[in-house]
């Protein structure tokens, strides 16, 4: 979030009427009092079972425990290690987030872990999907019994690079009634809409493109 990050944004996000909101970390490079005005436009993100919000490492660079609670005052709902179970049509999901897989060096408090994030989540419920924001969280998370890992596609150099220290192919697989794609160095992915997936063990990692560090 910055002078380039506005209103119009969230906008095209509610035109979209979701179900659910994911966000998955790095949305702010700066202090509270320095952008505060620049996410106010995040207290209108508006979709059937809220918005859900996990870090990234740029919110610990920028202070993640004001961030966190700046983000709840706006209505999102931050997860930390934690989940929530959402009702829809008479189904059930289990909604869970974990901390940026850095946090622990910035607060122990904060190390990621998908174990606890899914604690106490009902057994029955087919759907666990895992938001997290760098997708080297996918191991962990298949350990953990998650079926969908929603991340940004976050490297310091390339996603290829990136993808290939998770474990990772650069052939990714296709989402559901989509055409096989490749995921390219990130920096070719700027700007654009692709999305990568991939299956570890039994879970489904989704890539969206990220931004340049």
């Amino acid at each position: 979030m910055g002078p380039t990050i506005k209103r119009r944004h969230v906008d095209a996000v509610n035109r979209l009427k979701p179900d659910l909101i994911a966000v998955t970390g790095d949305v702010v490079d700066g202090s509270v009092p320095q952008l505060t005005h620049h996410t106010q436009p995040l207290s209108r993100l508006c979709a059937r079972h809220g918005a859900f919000l996990v870090t990234g490492n740029h919110e610990y660079y920028a202070g993640a425990d004001a961030w966190i609670d700046e983000f709840r005052r706006l209505g999102l709902n931050v997860l930390l290690n934690e989940h929530v179970v959402v009702q829809h049509d008479g189904a059930r999901a289990v909604i869970a987030g974990v901390t940026d897989y850095s946090a622990g060096h910035h607060d122990p408090l904060h190390r990621s872990d998908p174990m606890a994030a899914i604690a106490g989540a009902p057994g029955d419920v087919l759907i666990k999907v895992l938001l997290a924001h760098q997708p080297r969280s996918a191991e962990a998370a298949a350990e953990a019994g998650f079926t969908l890992q929603l991340s940004v596609i976050h490297t310091e150099v390339s996603s290829s690079r990136e993808i290939s220290s998770c474990g990772f192919s650069n052939r990714s697989l296709p989402a559901p009634g989509a055409s096989q794609r490749t995921v390219e160095p990130r920096h070719r992915l700027l700007g654009t809409t692709e999305t990568a997936w991939r299956t570890i063990g039994n879970t489904r990692l989704c890539l969206v493109p990220g931004e340049p560090d």
